[in-house]
């Protein structure tokens, strides 16, 4: 795996892939519960962009959102100063330019690109941080007719079910995950797309399918070898892309769950490894419980919940 293939493996990380730590169980969904909790909370690894035709959510899924009181995500997504605050995190901070980054003929290029492939014009981003521009293009070698997002789907079911939104973090906290990034790696990266090189070579295409296919096997143990295939030129990246701000959730596990059962939705890679979020939430005395597919009786889950 090339430096630019490890690359784009964390950005996909950060938003959306699917790993575990030491047990074997191949699902993604888990439950909380011991050190004092009244409720159980679940925890539930999503994928932030897949294509749509590989989307799926489970009886069991559904089943444990409903019995759940409330909804938290890596950040809150029902935030009414969410725009604002995105936007304000996305500035630069040394008043350079994307523009500065690139020769006239590769802006020229990525200006066109950009326009074709969202729509926008690239000077509307032009004052925004360089690795920023590598999530806003996160996706764009994989040939997908339509993406699915699980944070969307699964926000539009929280405010059907009229449950409230929580966050684990800020925006800016999130963005400063990726703000060690050099420039000639962002240059690279976003080149090597506007030119179709990932495309053509198919490699990365290969590499969003596999993780994918793992995620939809549930096999995060399979997910989690994956990103251990020679990792330590981005091992910094991957501590701060993952087991920093994991580190940082805890606290707001305790605080969120004390009372009320939540359902946690985060990027199925934060529930990885030593200092992933099941084995950090294990440390502070929590049962972490592995949750399989099942056919559910929904009328008697839904009726269960209005009684609560």
């Amino acid at each position: 795996m090339n430096k630019y293939s490890k690359i784009i493996l964390l950005l996909l990380l950060l938003y959306s892939s699917a790993f575990s730590v030491q047990a074997q169980e191949k699902t993604l969904l888990w439950r909380i519960s011991g050190n004092g909790l009244s409720k159980d909370s679940y925890l539930f690894g999503t994928m932030h962009k897949i294509c749509e035709e590989d989307y799926f959510w489970t009886d069991t899924m559904k089943k444990y959102f409903h019995r759940s009181d409330r909804v938290c995500f890596e950040i809150d997504l029902d935030n009414p100063f969410l725009l604002l605050s995105t936007v304000k995190s996305m500035q630069s901070v040394d008043g350079r330019t994307l523009k500065d980054l690139f020769t006239p003929k590769d802006f020229a290029r990525l200006s066109t690109y950009f326009k074709r492939a969202n729509g926008y014009d690239i000077m509307l981003f032009n004052q925004v941080r360089p690795s920023v521009l590598m999530l806003l293009l996160e996706t764009d070698y994989v040939n997908c007719l339509a993406f699915k997002s699980y944070e969307d789907e699964i926000k539009k079911e929280a405010r059907k079910f009229k449950k409230s939104i929580l966050g684990l973090e800020t925006v800016e906290e999130q963005f400063a995950a990726v703000a060690d990034v050099t420039d000639k790696e962002v240059v690279t990266y976003v080149m090597n797309i506007v030119n179709g090189q990932y495309l053509n070579d198919k490699s990365h295409q290969l590499l969003y399918d596999h993780i994918t296919a793992l995620y939809k096997l549930q096999d995060i143990q399979a997910l989690y070898s994956l990103v251990g295939i020679d990792s330590s030129e981005l091992f910094d990246t991957k501590e701060m892309v993952l087991d920093f701000r994991n580190k940082n959730w805890i606290p707001k596990f305790k605080t969120y769950s004390k009372d009320k059962s939540i359902f946690y939705a985060v990027g199925a890679g934060h529930l990885a490894g030593e200092a992933g979020l099941i084995s950090l939430l294990r440390k502070e005395g929590y049962q972490l419980d592995p949750l399989f597919s099942e056919e559910v009786n929904f009328d008697e889950i839904l009726t269960e919940a209005d009684a609560e």
